[in-house]
Order: C-alpha cells, then sequence, then structure tokens
C-alpha cells in the first residue's frame, strides 16, 4: 500500500507471548499424584581446620538442617556425598565440596538454607566441571 511521499506502510506485528509454565500448589486435591523429582545442591567450603574430616563436613550439613526445620519446614535431604578437594596451603586450610540432593519444588528453600554455615567458613555454590 502506498502512502504520500511514496513510503510504504508496513503491518505491525507483535511479538510472540511466552507462556510460563504453572506448577500445582493444591493439597485437597488427591486424584492424581505427580512426580517426586529430586535437584542437587552443590556447595564449595573453605577455610576449614585442615584437620576436619569429611564426616565431620556431613554431619554438620544434617545438624545445620535439624536447626533449621523450624524455619524451613519440610525440607528433606535425601543424599549428602562430600569430598575433599586440594588446597593451595593444605597445612593452613581445607576445602571441601558437598553435594546434596534435595527434592526439586524445595530447591530455592535448600540454597537459601544450605549457605550459612559456621562463622569464618568461606560457602559458595560449586559448579562442577563439564564432561
Amino acid at each position: 500500500m502506498k502512502t504520500a511521499g511514496g513510503l510504504q506502510q508496513r503491518e505491525v506485528t507483535r511479538p510472540k507471548q511466552i507462556h510460563k509454565p504453572v506448577v500445582g500448589t493444591s493439597s485437597s486435591n488427591k486424584h492424581v499424584k505427580s512426580v517426586n523429582t529430586k535437584r542437587v545442591i552443590n556447595v564449595f567450603a573453605s577455610r576449614l581446620h585442615p584437620a576436619t574430616s569429611i564426616t565431620e563436613i556431613e554431619e554438620c550439613v544434617k545438624e545445620s538442617n535439624i536447626e533449621g526445620l523450624q524455619i524451613h519446614e519440610g525440607l528433606q535431604i535425601h543424599e549428602i556425598k562430600c569430598t575433599k578437594m586440594k588446597s593451595r596451603y593444605e597445612h593452613l586450610y581445607m576445602s571441601a565440596h558437598a553435594q546434596i540432593e534435595v527434592n526439586t519444588s524445595d530447591m530455592k528453600r535448600a540454597l537459601e538454607h544450605f549457605m550459612t554455615w559456621t562463622a569464618g567458613v568461606f560457602v559458595r555454590r560449586y559448579f562442577p566441571p563439564k564432561q
């Protein structure tokens, strides 16, 4: 279609709308069950005492979950795996990687919860190298 001045008028198209998925939250409807899926939270902890053992780190994670149940009610740990990592100065401090398996629905609350450790311990999320 031609307009004044020889310019063509183009039809304006709107960008496609992306619909976010909806996750059900009803506890009263018992006719259909969902699948219980799990996710892994990887945590890197450093500045630990060099004599700290892997079992002590696992116990620390379990105890923090028991203490935090009042705040994060219903947070269930399925499995905990800890591995000692090589530190630059092994005689000064120890570093570890903790792998904590939780329900997918609790992922956000679990991230907030497991990022709090003992005072002085350096903690951050760990992203394992891709294979």
